[in-house]
């Protein structure tokens, strides 16, 4: 079994494609929407684009299917023409509005690999260039050089936009063109290719360059907005977050999976799956109990189905059981839950 304990999460603004970019292709954003819902099962288009999270390999996922549907080239070039810093959210939004075109680059340095999680940069200087040397980790297979040079260029392009176009960010990819010359002069690039490492690379003077559209409030607030989307993929990394998903997800089939079926489900071993949940404070059995719990709370208040059939449902073996849980949990009975929130009892079933 994986002793791996979570999986690598990003925002699902990611995966959204402006209408320019789908109109290159024939496609509308419903064709979108409805593609995303088949491959991933998740409707993008009733999901908050911000606190909604796609795992790592399902955005793999995508951009494979995107390059084998669009091409390698076409899909460069959407992007490195369409796709500016407002679409990255508040991490595009506080390079938009930064002080400085330095200010900018330390927001990307810092946070971009927020947007990629498998991407890993280092910063070094020479005597007159900053450089961002940026590898890419494992998960991509057969589509990581076209990641890699998605993620230069593009990055490369909004920096340039974000300082006016007075910036001209140097390209250097490790590996070999696999594009025609005549694509990268008309995106406005002369990557150099078989580098020893991929990076950007920037004038020292270009850093201290005013950004004309600097904006002090924007900018606070996509400080505050970055800091909300960083907390929200670490919980959802958490596995004990995953699993109290997972397990309010089986409660509403009737469903309540020992803790061997559950560590199956995350690749793990039960032991290293315990010992993970022990690591963030947490048990399997006060997971499930507190599902169990949540539910049984909420068939007393909205239904007026009696205790015992409750208890059933709630997964409980018997109503002895579930009483005892239910009064450890909330410091009442399920009969005085009840009636304490204005409910009344059924006279007959269990109660």
């Amino acid at each position: 079994m994986n002793d791996t304990p979570q999986e690598a999460f990003l925002p699902l603004f990611v995966l959204q494609m402006p209408q320019k970019t789908l109109s290159r292709f024939d496609l509308s954003q419903a064709d979108w929407i409805e593609f995303l819902g088949a491959l991933l099962d998740i409707d993008i288009g009733e999901s908050d684009l911000n606190t909604s999270v796609v795992s790592h390999s399902e955005f793999v996922e995508v951009f494979r299917f995107a390059v084998q549907r669009f091409g390698r080239e076409g899909l460069l070039e959407a992007y490195v023409e369409d796709i500016r810093a407002r679409h990255m959210g508040p991490i595009g939004l506080a390079m938009e509005s930064a002080p400085t075109f330095g200010d900018a680059m330390a927001i990307w340095r810092e946070h971009g690999p927020l947007l990629a999680p498998a991407l890993e940069i280092a910063e070094r200087e020479t005597a007159e260039h900053r450089i961002f040397e940026i590898r890419l980790g494992e998960g991509f297979g057969d589509v990581a050089e076209a990641f890699l040079e998605l993620v230069l260029l593009m990055t490369a392009g909004i920096l340039r936009n974000t300082a006016g176009g007075q910036v001209q960010p140097g390209v250097a990819l490790a590996h070999a063109r696999a594009l025609p010359a005549e694509f990268y002069r008309r995106v406005g690039f002369a990557p150099e290719f078989g580098a020893p490492v991929s990076a950007l690379a920037f004038r020292k003077e270009d850093a201290t360059r005013s950004n004309d559209y600097y904006a002090p409030l924007m900018y606070q607030q996509a400080q505050a907005g970055i800091a909300e989307l960083r907390e929200n993929i670490r919980n959802h990394a958490r596995l004990g977050y995953r699993v109290r998903k997972y397990l309010e997800a089986q409660a509403e089939e009737g469903s309540y999976p020992h803790l061997e079926e559950v560590a199956a489900c995350f690749n793990q071993s039960s032991r290293s799956f315990a010992r993970h949940l022990r690591e963030e404070g947490l048990s399997y059995r006060e997971l499930r109990t507190e599902i169990q719990i949540g539910l049984a709370s909420r068939l007393l208040l909205r239904s007026r189905l009696p205790v015992k059939t409750i208890a059933d449902r709630a997964g409980f073996t018997n109503i002895s059981a579930f009483s005892r849980a239910f009064t450890q949990a909330t410091g009442q009975s399920p009969q005085e839950f009840r009636r304490a929130q204005g409910e009344a009892v059924p006279e007959a079933g269990g109660d």
